[in-house]
């Protein structure tokens, strides 16, 4: 889906994104049977706390339901960052639709490069993209 290397944190500490490996972005995942409207704003919030200097994106899914993604429309807007972090200034999308909108990220373009050329050439051929 976007071509990077991405795993599972095993290890998780206060701050730590869930997921390593998506350049620019701190990933909060969530798994739950139902997800209210403040359930997602409260996720939200921890995500965007968690987050610090990279974008924060929310991956959630409900029982028998697909994954979704929650991200601040500022990575589309010219605006700022710091303005649009609130939840009710989010999008919520297919996964897929905001891996597209992440890979064409600016500075994620770059960070992605820095990512593939700072791989040992082995693991170029190993990694297992999503």
């Amino acid at each position: 889906m976007t071509g990077w290397y991405v795993q599972r944190r095993v290890r998780q500490y206060d701050g730590d994104s869930d997921l390593e490996g998506v350049p620019g972005w701190s990933v909060e995942v969530k798994r739950h049977r139902s997800a209210t409207r403040g359930d997602l704003a409260r996720w939200w919030a921890r995500a965007v706390a968690q987050a610090g200097a990279l974008l924060p994106v929310l991956l959630y899914r409900v029982d028998r339901g697909e994954w979704r993604a929650v991200w601040p429309l500022c990575v589309v807007l010219a605006s700022g960052a710091a303005n649009w972090l609130d939840y009710e200034p989010t999008a919520e999308s297919s996964v897929e639709c905001w891996s597209a909108v992440a890979r064409e990220t600016p500075g994620v373009r770059r960070a992605r490069q820095a990512h593939w050329q700072a791989l040992p050439v082995d693991q170029h051929l190993h990694q297992r993209a999503v």
